[in-house]
């Protein structure tokens, strides 16, 4: 009777051996896969910002290579005025001077909209690492007759920083604006994935 339960208590404690290993392994595998995952995630959130890097960089250049033409036509305009050109010239050049001012502010417009939408695609994929799922967002109701454009809070985002953004794209938008048509909005609670109205200029 002894000798059996002796065997009982040995097979027990080899099966609870056994499950603690496999309990291990188990979570062993997960752990890696998960901190894989987490590189790779990473890998992709470089390429990425090194992808918006290069764009700044290109459009740096492009700006530098417009200032420089720029300075070109200043110096051929006082050049042709030391000359005493007619005015009929004068008006010319100083026409096509006006066209390629007006030029440059386009394409400085254009670059910097560019360069916006490649931050904000950027923040976009950005995703918080981990930790509880984010509260339900809250999506407050625009008034119905007014103009706009809906956006939706990204991970670290502020009203001001949003306002900021839109201000960039030629919408002339205050904080104070956004916050009266979005009744009930608290700046200091937004959550990720929640929408906001922003209103359109009138």
């Amino acid at each position: 009777m002894k000798t059996s339960s002796c065997l009982v208590i040995v097979a027990v404690s080899f099966c609870l051996l056994q499950s603690a290993a496999s309990a291990q392994v188990s979570y062993g595998a997960e752990a890696y896969a998960a901190r894989q995952q987490e590189e790779e995630r990473w890998r992709k959130l470089n390429a990425q910002v090194e992808e918006v890097a290069g764009t700044a960089e290109v459009l740096r250049r492009r700006v530098q290579a417009l200032e420089e033409e720029n300075r070109t036509l200043r110096s051929e305009l006082s050049r042709k005025s030391e000359n005493a050109v007619s005015p009929e010239e004068f008006q010319r050049v100083m026409k096509e001077m006006a066209d390629k001012l007006k030029e440059l502010d386009s394409k400085r417009i254009s670059d910097n909209k560019t360069l916006m939408a490649e931050v904000e695609k950027l923040i976009r994929n950005l995703k918080p690492a981990g930790g509880s799922a984010p509260s339900s967002p809250v999506v407050v109701q625009p008034p119905p007759s007014q103009e706009g454009y809906t956006h939706i809070i990204q991970p670290g985002e502020t009203i001001s920083a949003v306002v900021a953004a839109f201000r960039a794209q030629g919408v002339r938008v205050s904080v104070d604006e956004v916050l009266k048509a979005n009744p009930g909005l608290d700046p200091r609670r937004m959550s990720v994935g929640q929408e906001i109205f922003i209103p359109k200029p009138r």
